[in-house]
């Protein structure tokens, strides 16, 4: 895997000329710059990156190209120099909404991983507003992506991940707060991305970008015979 360090990278999107074919480079090297001061944050980023890139696959080649981007930027609110609310999802949506990117990555990455919830916890659902978010194959894949990484980017599984938030946390913090409705909500995001990607391994099979024919939150509960994301084996992309 390439770790992206360019001094120089483009903070406008406008600078990389126009299409989405340069999104991905470009969000890699966005990421690397604003991350590299925290080594252990850009290597979550990277394990994200590498897992998103793999979950593109099931989806239309716009469609995955956006949701790598998002990806290679989901985090980049915890630069220090975007600080603002101090809530990273939307410190890092603002930053790229300034920058030109496109809405179809800022929104995602103002609502990755449930963060509408925290959201509400934090008293900053009047900031996120501005970003409307939808259930769909890129956002379910983003949060999958985001929580099966751990925090120095390693492999790891969703209901590890929930656990190891709740014990870096604490028993008072948002993510304990939200807990009954952002762990639903996110193993809601694994099973149907568990059953995205199961429906697409039939040949000539892809994801239209619509949840259509994708299992709704609701159906979890219904469908315990369903295999786990947890148990499907993702390869190591860049390996």
């Amino acid at each position: 895997m390439v770790l992206y360090d360019v001094p120089g990278a483009p903070s406008r999107i406008s600078e990389v000329g126009p299409g989405s074919s340069q999104w991905v480079p470009a969000a890699a090297e966005l990421a690397s710059r604003l991350l590299g001061p925290t080594p252990e944050r850009l290597r979550h980023t990277i394990g994200v990156a590498e897992h998103a890139e793999y979950l593109s696959t099931v989806l239309n080649g716009e469609l995955g190209t956006t949701l790598v981007a998002a990806a290679w930027l989901h985090d980049i609110g915890y630069a220090r120099r975007l600080r603002e609310t101090g809530f990273h999802p939307i410190d890092g949506a603002r930053y790229l909404q300034r920058a030109g990117w496109p809405p179809e990555v800022y929104d995602l990455v103002a609502h990755h991983s449930g963060a509408r919830f925290l959201a509400a916890a934090m008293g900053l659902e009047s900031a996120l507003r501005p970003y409307p978010f939808v259930i769909e194959p890129l956002s379910d894949a983003l949060t999958v992506a985001d929580q099966s990484s751990g925090p120095s980017g390693e492999r790891t599984t969703v209901e590890r991940r929930l656990a190891d938030q709740l014990r870096r946390h604490g028993p008072n913090s948002p993510y304990a707060q939200t807990y009954p409705q952002r762990g639903p909500y996110v193993r809601s995001c694994a099973f149907r991305i568990s059953a995205l990607i199961q429906r697409t391994a039939l040949p000539g099979s892809r994801a239209s970008g619509s949840a259509k024919g994708v299992p709704a939150a609701e159906d979890v509960t219904r469908r315990g015979n369903a295999k786990p994301l947890s148990a499907l084996p993702f390869p190591a992309i860049g390996s």
